[in-house]
């Protein structure tokens, strides 16, 4: 609200109401003397039109304070609506929001737990600490927002969480294909300390019913039979069904894991060096698109019926006139 008129301001205004009404007054009694030379007329005069003069002044005050009461109101109104229209749609958006949560498949304790501990980052908190709380922040919007909308969403280099969690989630069944240059070339990825966690977490699944398959896909022109053999070992020994492929009669085979046939978790090796042993991965997919989906279901199938059960010799996969 706007403050009052100092008193100053306020005293000049009577002062000059007093001014004008007297030299009215004053004008009027000296036309009467002129006109009509009697002197109560003159004085009558006087007082009317000193009051005539005094009551416009007056009223004519009244009129612009009026105005600017009406003005202070409309703008005092404008803005009391803007912040009423402003709260309701904070109110309104925080209700949406709410609402969604409630209809999300995401439990919402999980939800709540997950915002009251972003609102634990204060001001205070250190910059590069800041950076990496924002950048995994960001970074899980992204995932979620590429895989429910997109069906796809890819990480850059070798991932470390989601074949753990996928294995862990899984419960019906678990169909993968190695290719040699990402599991068993180099530095021997389900020897290394992910693998070793991976075959864990696949025993466990195992245990709870979860059918695993892995087929092998053999390097006809570099076949670690050693190797090769200790893998499969420890994957009979936990329960998956193992079996080893010749690509020979296969063109583009890809390195990929199907969970539940509703997740393809997807590897892309970089193209080795003369002398370079260990696959570099470019990056890790996952994608739940359904016609996709259907598309790897069906080649996991026919090279599971090509493939042949690790139980027999490793030989009985090549083609004639190979040798180890």
């Amino acid at each position: 609200m706007s403050s009052p008129d100092p008193p100053r301001k306020y005293k000049s205004t009577i002062l000059r109401k007093v001014l004008v009404t007297g030299i009215i007054g004053a004008f009027g009694f000296g036309l009467t003397e002129l006109i009509l030379p009697d002197g109560a007329w003159s004085w009558m005069a006087s007082v009317f039109l000193g009051s005539v003069a005094f009551v416009t002044q007056f009223l004519t005050d009244v009129e612009r304070r009026l105005d600017s009461v009406e003005y202070t109101y409309k703008t005092e109104s404008t803005n009391a609506q803007k912040m009423i229209h402003k709260e309701f749609s904070q109110l309104n958006e925080a209700s949406g929001l709410f609402e969604r949560m409630e209809a999300s498949a995401l439990p919402n304790e999980e939800q709540l737990l997950l915002i009251q501990s972003m609102t634990r980052v204060s001001r205070a908190v250190d910059p590069l600490v800041y950076g990496l709380i924002l950048e995994r922040i960001m970074g899980l919007r992204t995932f979620v927002d590429e895989l429910i909308h997109n069906r796809e969403t890819t990480y850059d280099g070798e991932d470390r969480d989601w074949l753990l969690i996928l294995t862990e989630n899984s419960v019906q069944a678990v169909n993968a294909i190695s290719l040699h240059t990402v599991d068993v070339g180099g530095r021997h990825f389900l020897l290394s300390d992910l693998g070793r966690r991976y075959i864990a977490e696949q025993a466990k699944a195992v245990k709870r019913g979860v059918h695993i398959r892995r087929i092998h896909v053999l390097d006809p022109h570099d076949p670690d039979e050693e190797i090769l053999h200790e893998i499969c070992q420890r994957q009979l020994e936990v329960g998956i069904d193992v079996r080893v492929l010749n690509p020979a009669k296969h063109d583009a085979l890809i390195d990929f894991v199907l969970f539940d046939n509703q997740v393809s978790y997807e590897t892309t090796p970089a193209s080795q060096h003369t002398g370079d042993t260990d696959p570099v991965i470019v990056n890790t997919r996952l994608m739940n698109k359904p016609e996709r989906l259907t598309k790897r279901v069906e080649d996991f199938e026919a090279l599971w019926d090509d493939a042949v059960p690790f139980r027999r010799q490793i030989a009985a996969v090549r083609q004639p006139g190979e040798t180890a």
